[in-house]
């Protein structure tokens, strides 16, 4: 049996067009470090959230707002709140242009890269 029928018949050949498994996961990886340096940079600037680009905007808020079953993921998302906003509320954004593969990273990285309480610099004066 060839690798091609091999691949057919298990069901592993790649149908978004990378070579392997791993290239997928290696492009994945870089998108969500990509999305967490920017994260980072746009909270280090104090832009008002509302100037955030959507992408931005619907990552943190989907990384904040776990609507799961999971109580370790609604615990990370709860962790990142009081993190970034101590006790105000987080600004709202539609929360559908970020995956909850993207969400999941932000919750378990973010905390750790931010400075404490960098979410009120966000919010202007009304909420801070």
């Amino acid at each position: 049996m060839s690798v091609n029928q091999i691949r057919r018949t298990t069901g592993n050949e790649p149908s978004d067009g990378y070579a392997n498994p791993r290239e997928r996961l290696d492009k994945l990886i870089a998108a969500e470090d990509r999305l967490i340096g920017e994260l980072i940079a746009i909270f280090a600037s104090r832009l008002p959230f509302d100037r955030w680009p959507d992408e931005l905007k619907s990552a943190l808020v989907r990384a904040l707002d776990y609507e799961g079953t999971n109580g370790i993921e609604r615990e990370k998302a709860e962790h990142l709140r009081r993190h970034l906003f101590l006790d105000a509320s987080p600004p709202p954004a539609d929360r559908t242009l970020a995956s909850e593969r993207s969400a999941e990273r932000v919750r378990s990285d973010l905390a750790s890269l931010v400075p404490f309480g960098v979410g009120l610099s966000i919010l202007g004066n009304a909420e801070a």
